[in-house]
């Protein structure tokens, strides 16, 4: 089985999750077939394969017999997995010139995951001649689908004028949207601002609300932000074991600037117990990464 691209370390690297991680053919192929609608003898001859594959482990066999679902029915949903798959090399040879293809097939039939990815493709230039205003197009089309991870992403398009004319007013309004969908790094990416007061007014209270929101689903940013104002007394009453807490949270993620926080905190015993040793440990993990 091909190594994983789906720890910590991939998505701060990429800034983004993957569209889907699994650790297993299984998860792949059942939510292929489960998020296309359509229903074929077709299909259920490639059902019955793909079963086969599963009970096997066979990531090889299950990539031929989802990309054949994928070219036969035309279904998107099947045709923005084998798009994941080219990305990610899972169960063949990465690549991401026929990823985008097939995630461009899904993305003209309207569907949002696929228009998200692809639009990130044409930012980063994968597969694909760069092109802002473009990524911008089918960002818009996700984002406008209700799709939060669009919205955040056209969000900071537009307060960066990437590929855009800048509206800072507009690309907050994507944030507020994606954020009160659940996302994570929406939220985060709203606290900062109304922490901040930069592009609307001031609230460090609303902040610290939407910082919790993300740190409870484990991004790890937001959990250092936390450990920050906690340690500070910042806005929030001083509890520097719960800052501790979410320092640790978000350095088991590999975030440096919580393990650089974290190693302050055991050095001094600031919170916790006194550990030199385990906080040096924490310092070099943090340096290794550039962090000092």
């Amino acid at each position: 089985m091909p190594p994983s691209r789906c720890g910590p370390r991939w998505r701060r690297a990429h800034g983004r999750h993957p569209t889907r991680c699994t650790a297993h053919p299984r998860g792949l192929m059942t939510n292929a077939r489960t998020m296309t609608d359509a229903t074929t003898p077709d299909l259920d001859r490639l059902s019955s394969v793909l079963d086969s594959d599963e009970e096997q482990g066979d990531w090889g066999a299950a990539f031929v017999t989802l990309r054949t679902l994928a070219d036969e029915t035309g279904a998107a949903a099947a045709q923005e997995r084998v798009g994941q798959c080219l990305a990610l090399g899972q169960g063949t040879e990465e690549d991401l010139p026929a990823a985008a293809r097939y995630r461009r097939l899904a993305a003209d039939q309207g569907f949002a995951p696929s228009q998200f990815e692809l639009g990130l493709a044409l930012q980063e230039g994968a597969g694909v001649e760069p092109d802002d205003t473009e990524a911008v197009r089918y960002l818009r089309l996700a984002a406008d689908q209700g799709f939060a991870r669009a919205q955040n992403a056209l969000g900071v398009c537009l307060l960066q004028g990437k590929g855009v004319a800048k509206d800072e007013a507009e690309g907050l309004r994507y944030y507020r949207l994606a954020a009160d969908q659940g996302h994570d790094r929406a939220q985060y990416n709203l606290a900062h601002r109304l922490a901040s007061g930069n592009g609307l007014e001031k609230d460090e209270a609303e902040a610290m609300r939407y910082y919790r929101l993300a740190a409870d689903q484990d991004f790890a940013p937001a959990q250092n932000a936390l450990g920050v104002r906690l340690l500070r007394g910042e806005v929030v009453a001083k509890d520097e074991a719960e800052a501790a807490r979410y320092f640790r949270l978000a350095a088991d993620q590999e975030l440096a600037e919580a393990q650089f926080n974290l190693g302050y905190q055991l050095s001094t015993g600031t919170g916790v117990d006194k550990d030199g040793a385990e906080g040096a440990r924490y310092f070099r993990l943090a340096a290794d990464q550039g962090y000092a």
